[in-house]
């Protein structure tokens, strides 16, 4: 019969001769030091700096092959340090850090190229109907028709009147349809500075300005220059 096996406290003990107390290892939190890797770090700062990117706008800025970026992105969503909002094809990806989802979904219709020049025309005109958007635009109406059904479904658009009567309008307390989004410098710094802190990048602020913060993170490999837009 196989002799059982010694632990390993004890073989150290018997080799030793002495009593050995081993030291008592903590399991690592979950989602702690998952920005220890750069890639992902710099893909955070990119999602940070402009909420509603999407995938392919990262690939291009970030030159990470895209198989590798989605898994990156897979993570950071994961541990929710990323969020991602689906809108038709597209996923666009925010850091609740540095926007709110209400507005990343505006920012983001009003970049569309599909959605975009409807909403400036709606804005400029106050109401408008289908056939003056596509006239416009020069659209078919049922695409038309088709992006106010999407616009309205998302809580921005409503509509009066019936028939070819229609009129569309910006739904009155709907987040602004801008490119931009509020933030609060001030406590966006300090939850960022928090978040870094927290998966261990040791973050050091060396420069900072009104509209931005550049931070140096120790990673294992290297230290990291990031800069974010406040």
């Amino acid at each position: 019969m196989p002799r059982k096996r010694e632990s390993v406290g004890k073989a150290l003990r018997r080799a030793l001769g002495e009593e050995v107390v081993l030291s008592r290892i903590e399991p690592r939190r979950s989602g702690v030091s998952q920005l220890m890797n750069q890639r992902r770090l710099r893909l955070f700062q990119a999602v940070f700096n402009e909420p509603g990117v999407h995938l392919r706008e990262l690939q291009r800025k970030l030159g990470i092959p895209l198989q590798s970026l989605r898994w990156h992105v897979s993570v950071l969503l994961g541990v929710g340090i990323l969020e991602g909002i689906s809108l038709g094809r597209k996923t666009a990806l925010f850091s609740p850090l540095s926007a709110r989802r209400d507005d990343v979904v505006a920012m983001t219709l009003v970049r569309d190229e599909r959605f975009g020049p409807i909403i400036r025309i709606i804005k400029r005109d106050g109401e408008v109907s289908v056939r003056e958007i596509a006239k416009e635009t020069a659209s078919y109406q049922q695409l038309v028709s088709a992006r106010l059904k999407s616009l309205k479904s998302l809580g921005f658009v409503a509509s009066q009147g019936k028939g070819v009567r229609v009129r569309y309008k910006m739904v009155t307390g709907a987040p602004p349809m801008t490119s931009e989004t509020e933030r609060d410098p001030k406590e966006t710094k300090e939850r960022l500075i928090a978040l870094l802190g927290d998966h261990g990048l040791a973050p050091k602020v060396t420069q900072q300005s009104s509209r931005s913060i550049t931070i140096v993170a120790e990673t294992p490999s290297d230290d990291v220059e990031l800069q974010f837009k406040m």
